[in-house]
């Protein structure tokens, strides 16, 4: 069982999978109805929000550790905030231009490559079929 860190990655993670249903909905940051900034990417698509329910699923099934966690998260974030289309309907195309936005954003050669290591996770574990 993975388990909470010095830097308590458990409660951040926790506090993650709380605030999901947020995501899609930047106006409640707006009303100030969940305390803190509003995030800087949020998911685009409502829809998406249940490939972050299901990744969370998978990510405990395999007891993968809380930092990696909340990495692989933040990935699915950037993922949904670079396209506005259901991920499972996602061509090539769509999947190139979501690495060309995030390649603009990512700074180092080390994190876009992390990037791309990432997605391929994500799009095997996730979208499968």
């Amino acid at each position: 069982m993975a388990e909470n860190d010095i830097y308590n990655n458990k409660m951040k993670y926790e506090r993650f999978l709380g605030r999901l249903d947020v995501l899609a909905d930047l106006r409640l940051y707006r009303q100030a109805i969940v305390p803190g900034p509003a995030p800087k990417y949020f998911c685009r698509n409502p829809a998406n929000i249940r490939f972050f329910r299901k990744l969370a699923n998978i990510l405990a099934a395999r007891d993968t550790s809380y930092p990696r966690r909340l990495k692989l998260m933040n990935t699915m974030k950037l993922i949904c905030f670079a396209t506005t289309r259901d991920l499972e309907t996602c061509a090539r195309e769509h999947i190139n231009a979501i690495i060309a936005f995030a390649h603009e954003r990512l700074p180092s050669p080390k994190s876009k490559t992390d990037f791309i290591r990432d997605v391929r996770f994500l799009w095997r574990q996730l979208l499968s079929e």
